[in-house]
């Protein structure tokens, strides 16, 4: 299994990288939207949705994500806004799990729920992608999310400890979340430094970029949880099959799908 995920990663890594720096807005917005479909397709699964009741739903996000094509850039702003209350609402959801089902888990609501994230994901990728410094800002984004996954895996195995959500992911521990949390901030503060993404010397600008590692990391692993409960409800172990020994696409940007509506109106704001 161990092999399987690191030749998968060394083979998607490069091409990830790569895309992020020199697809051009428009070609990377395609590209994210066919990940973000195949992200709703194993949504739709975990849905408990037929073959057919898939394909309506990835006529739905599509047809979604064309119409915000169309919005103005303060409009495309309001679904990341209406997006943050939606991940509060979700993490309440997890830490009630499973009383908190009865509010979220009939086929139509987990189906409408997909729909809430994943169209703000990628409105977020949409938006960063204009940024000035789109890819570094992009690849900052997926460094502060590993970091935060590789430092818990590391930490919750060193020092174990009290469970972060027992009924809904027995394996990750308090240990690692707050490993997870240090390791974004280093990776992010690093980056930053190595490669000029802050070039402010202003404590403040710091704080703010501190403040944004932070966040990101902390609804990277609502983020996670989030998939989890839904699995978990669902009854299965991955969201598919689709990269060997990582499980489906969603199993790989659950954490991402979380974080981006945050990290994406933080950067605005630091500017």
């Amino acid at each position: 299994m161990l092999k399987q995920r690191i030749i998968t990663a060394l083979i998607l890594a490069p091409l990830v990288i790569a895309g992020i720096i020199y697809l051009s807005p428009k070609m990377f917005s395609v590209a994210a939207l066919v990940v973000i479909l195949l992200g709703a397709w194993e949504w739709a699964g975990l849905s408990g949705f037929s073959n057919y009741k898939k394909i309506v739903y990835l006529v739905l996000v599509t047809v979604g994500c064309f119409l915000i094509a169309e919005f103005n850039h303060q409009m495309q702003l309001w679904v990341l806004y209406v997006a943050v209350p939606i991940w509060l609402l979700i993490g309440y959801w997890v830490v009630g799990y499973p009383d908190s089902a009865v509010y979220w888990a009939s086929s139509l609501r987990r189906a409408l729920l997909g729909i809430a994230i994943l169209l703000p994901a990628w409105t977020s990728l949409t938006l960063l992608k204009q940024m000035r410094m789109d890819g570094l800002l992009i690849l900052l984004l997926m460094l502060i999310i590993w970091g935060a996954d590789i430092g818990a895996y590391f930490s919750g195995r060193a020092w174990g400890g009290k469970k972060l959500a027992f009924r809904v992911s027995p394996g990750k521990t308090w240990a690692g979340a707050y490993g997870g949390l240090l390791s974004a901030l280093m990776a992010c503060w690093l980056f930053a430094t190595v490669f000029g993404v802050m070039q402010s010397e202003r404590l403040t600008d710091w704080l703010w970029f501190a403040l944004l590692a932070f966040i990101t990391a902390t609804v990277s692993i609502v983020g996670d949880l989030t998939e989890s409960m839904v699995k978990r409800q669902q009854g299965v172990k991955d969201s598919g099959a689709l990269l060997p020994g990582h499980g489906g696409i969603m199993d790989r940007i659950d954490s991402l799908v979380a974080g981006l509506p945050f990290y994406t109106l933080l950067m605005i704001q630091i500017g």
